[in-house]
């Protein structure tokens, strides 16, 4: 019995470095099958019969966890990405509670702020190291993000959810002149962001365009217009009311007439969960993030 136990504790470390667990039933299997062998033989079984049931527990998880390296390919699909940490906000004892009812009785809770990013040492910093501007701009703008607490609160089914960090949902132009929508996952440090977002972008410009609808809260919508600058930006929604998602987007750069390079940053949020505040406090993490390159 002590030898099941620890088949069971070594699957269920193999199962956390994985992953298994959760992308099917392979994944339980996974956590099943060391414990089968030395359990049927205490009971009894023949060397033969404990084996033939091993292999029975042990096939599907090989597949589970050998079929999808071999294909090379890299998922962009946000669909299939799960939601994260977050934890319940009290509406009752919240300090927000009265702001949080009024706004939710407008038909358009939505408010829209664009304001000028200086991005020298940016820019500079990406040109000595050769490094993709884009990708630096989206790890800057989802990093300043996630320093507010406001921009990662969502209201579902009718609760207020405070999630521990949100991910970039972000449209990257592809070869045919079409977008494809990603999702790039937050990354505290740049280079483990670089490592993880690069590999995306890189797919998503090689392959055909497609919309990928994704349908997680735990999300912010980037956008780069690198074409034009910019001094307001209105987007695209199937409706206003319950539309919590942050949307940023991101402009072309143009000196000032100091000779700055000033990058417009656009947010559109719902009064809802954010005031002009908040907004100002996003602003504040660009300006202190750009200026440690």
């Amino acid at each position: 019995m002590a030898v099941f136990f620890l088949g069971m504790q070594a699957s269920l470390r193999y199962r956390d470095e994985r992953r298994v667990v959760g992308d099917g039933m392979g994944g339980w299997f996974g956590v099943i099958f060391p414990g089968v062998l030395p359990l049927n033989m205490l009971m009894g079984e023949s060397f033969l019969s404990s084996w033939a049931w091993l292999m029975f527990w042990t096939l599907p998880v090989l597949f589970t966890i050998l079929l999808p390296e071999k294909s090379g390919k890299i998922n962009m699909s946000p669909s299939l990405h799960k939601n994260g940490m977050k934890k319940k906000i009290d509406v009752d004892s919240w300090p927000r509670k009265s702001h949080y009812e009024y706004f939710q009785t407008f038909d358009c809770p939505m408010f829209s702020i664009t304001s000028p990013v200086r991005v020298d040492a940016l820019y500079r910093y990406a040109k000595e190291n050769g490094l993709s501007f884009f990708a630096l701009c989206l790890f800057v703008l989802l990093k300043a993000l996630n320093g507010v607490p406001q921009l990662r609160q969502r209201v579902e089914d009718g609760d207020v959810w405070e999630y521990e960090s949100v991910d970039a949902l972000v449209p990257v132009l592809a070869a045919d002149g079409e977008f494809t929508q990603i999702v790039v996952e937050y990354r505290d440090s740049l280079s483990g962001f670089l490592e993880h977002a690069l590999s995306l972008i890189q797919a998503a410009k090689d392959e055909p365009a497609r919309a990928n609808p994704c349908h997680r809260t735990d999300i912010a919508v980037f956008s780069c217009l690198p074409w034009m600058p910019f001094t307001q930006v209105a987007s695209a929604y199937r409706s206003f009311r319950g539309q919590y998602l942050p949307l940023i987007h991101w402009g072309k750069m143009e000196p000032d007439a100091s000779g700055r390079l000033m990058m417009p940053v656009a947010v559109q949020a719902n009064h809802v969960l954010v005031d002009g505040v908040h907004v100002g406090n996003f602003y504040k993490n660009i300006e202190y993030l750009c200026s440690r390159f």
